[in-house]
């Protein structure tokens, strides 16, 4: 599994079998400025009161903006200190 993912302009691409486990502190994907998570499969699994994936959309506009497509796989949301399950995005 790889552990927490920071995305700046770029593209990042999970398929089938692929796994991301958030690291301690951190969603398991972070999106910023003119990105694109493109899930196809696999897991995403969040930390403690962390998304799983967190899409920073500051900017206002389509050029320096970040997007999420998701087509399969399975994102999980870390388990929140009061017990209750945590956010997915």
């Amino acid at each position: 599994a790889v552990r927490s993912l920071f995305v700046r302009n770029t593209t990042l691409i999970l398929e089938n079998g692929g796994d991301i486990v958030a690291a301690e502190d951190w969603p398991g994907i972070r999106l910023v400025t003119s990105s694109t998570f493109n899930m196809k499969g696999g897991t995403v699994q969040g930390w403690q009161d962390e998304p799983a994936v967190e899409v920073h959309n500051g900017q206002s506009n389509e050029d320096t903006a970040s997007f999420a497509e998701i087509y399969d796989g399975s994102i999980i949301g870390g388990r929140s200190s009061d017990g209750v399950g945590g956010d997915a995005f």
